[in-house]
């Protein structure tokens, strides 16, 4: 399974992976997940259940992680069901990579009067990324 690595100028790193077909839980020797709550300093003992059990119920899904053996933090979008990723969950997925990047990062989104624009770079950044990984997946181009 190819993990596709993403930088932008925040401090942290997006990965994006297609676990379909694969087992999900095997992403516990790169990554260690953390529990969505604030801070995410709690290690989340739980993921093994929770990654198994998205597989058959989750188009996909991002987690907060911290790369093994880099020290890198960031968040994984995991793909469980690539045939029903659609630009709906495309769109879906990059606000919460959006999310947490601006929660991360202390961000404040602005009022849509006040134009938003950060945010609204960061959702499209995030949706080209996931875009880009679809196409690859799409046509078995993995590099």
């Amino acid at each position: 399974m190819k993990v596709y690595r993403y930088e932008t100028i925040y401090p942290r790193t997006l990965w994006i992976v297609n676990v379909e077909n694969e087992d999900p839980t095997s992403l516990l020797k790169r990554f260690v997940f953390f529990k969505n709550l604030p801070g995410w300093s709690t290690v989340d003992n739980d993921i093994t259940k929770e990654l198994d059990e998205s597989v058959d119920s989750a188009i996909a899904g991002c987690y907060v992680v911290q790369e093994k053996n880099t020290g890198a933090l960031g968040m994984i979008l995991i793909i469980f069901r690539l045939e029903d990723m659609n630009t709906s969950t495309t769109a879906h997925e990059s606000v919460h990579v959006a999310d947490y990047y601006f929660q991360v990062t202390g961000c404040n989104a602005e009022d849509f009067t006040d134009g938003n624009e950060a945010y609204a770079y960061l959702v499209g950044w995030a949706a080209g990324c996931i875009a880009n990984v679809l196409i690859k997946e799409r046509n078995g181009k993995t590099e």
